[in-house]
């Protein structure tokens, strides 16, 4: 199994043009065990926020990433939050209540080459994953 390791995201910029944007460089760092090359292409990314998936983010730009075979490889997104008065609402939720759930959505397409004697294998996918955990300041 592939296995990865997120990195901190680190804010690149701040705009208040059209209101208040920020946009965070993310960076994930993938061991690829498997004996074959693995790229992959986020087509689209959202994140919510509260039990009423309140959308908080999306990600923006996803450059093609590749998970070499037997190899390490970076998956780096750029993901951009505009705060609404719902996403306020669920922060405050946060501060006061403890737990704030956070929701992830990704549709992305990988794409895996095998090169044998004979010849070149491509198996093309469109994954979608869904993920969320559990918030809680100390």
């Amino acid at each position: 199994d592939i296995t990865c390791k997120a990195e901190p995201a680190t804010v690149t910029s701040i705009s208040f043009r059209d209101g208040l944007t920020i946009v965070l460089n993310s960076s994930t760092s993938c061991d690829n065990p498997n004996p074959y090359t693995v790229q992959m292409r986020i087509l689209q990314g959202k994140v919510y926020m509260g039990k009423d998936m309140t959308p908080v983010a999306s990600v923006t730009e996803i450059p093609r990433s590749t998970l070499p075979a037997s190899g390490t490889g970076s998956i780096h997104t750029i993901v951009t939050v505009k705060p609404s008065g719902d996403m306020f609402g669920s922060l405050l939720g946060f501060i006061f209540m403890g737990q704030v759930p956070i929701y992830m959505e990704n549709k992305m397409q990988l794409v895996i080459d095998i090169s044998f004697f004979f010849g070149k294998f491509s198996l093309k996918k469109e994954v979608h994953k869904h993920c969320g955990l559990n918030v809680q300041m100390l």
